[in-house]
């Protein structure tokens, strides 16, 4: 048999090729490949990955940042747990890699978010340290401090109850809060075909 890689010097068949969808009551819709273009739809998501990447390390956090949303994320981890095919080591490695990239691309997007808010904060607290350098400014706020509270009554105040999504609750469930924070793309995304969440792509 003539098997056909992503480094074979002639890939046109690769990218003739289609794919067939299968439905079945237990395991749901699943991707069947042919030797030809088992590469070719990995592929597909690793360019995805690649621009992302390449926008990143141009330090176009913001931009990676809107594109790369949970929903996004959730929708990738489906798909690249759809196309894993362990009969082929040398394709699975590469897809593996892929899974390893977008991963590491979602937590180094949680550290720009969780930098941005720590700035905001740092910024805020700045402003208010700088009160105490200034003494009018600092009559100006114990002043204004007085004013507030004679302006408002006693109150109640509420918080909402923090809630977690279905999907990550079963995911803590089954296998235990990751240690990095990064859930596993391939059982994150076990977890949604099982729960029938996918349909939301």
């Amino acid at each position: 048999m003539n098997v056909k890689t992503i480094f074979s010097s002639n890939t046109q068949n690769i990218y003739q090729k289609t794919l067939f969808i299968t439905t079945t009551a237990t395991t749901g819709t699943n991707i069947v490949v042919t030797d030809e273009n088992i590469y070719k739809v990995l592929a597909d998501y690793s360019v995805i990955i690649q621009k992302l990447l390449f926008d990143f390390s141009l330090g176009n956090f913001q931009n990676v940042s809107n594109l790369l949303t949970i929903r996004y994320y959730q929708y990738l981890s489906v798909k690249l747990s759809q196309i894993t095919f362990t009969d082929y080591p040398i394709y699975e490695q590469l897809r593996l890699s892929t899974k390893y990239s977008l991963q590491g691309l979602y937590k180094g997007i949680q550290q720009y978010n969780v930098l941005k808010s720590t700035q905001t904060n740092l910024q805020i607290m700045t402003e208010k340290a700088s009160i105490l350098d200034d003494m009018t400014k600092l009559k100006n706020y114990i002043a204004s401090l007085k004013k507030n509270v004679a302006l408002f009554p006693d109150m109640n105040i509420t918080v909402a109850r923090a809630t977690i999504k279905e999907e990550y609750a079963e995911y803590i469930r089954l296998y235990g809060y990751p240690s990095n924070g990064i859930f596993d793309m391939d059982k994150l995304g076990l977890i949604l075909i099982a729960m029938d969440l996918a349909n939301f792509i």
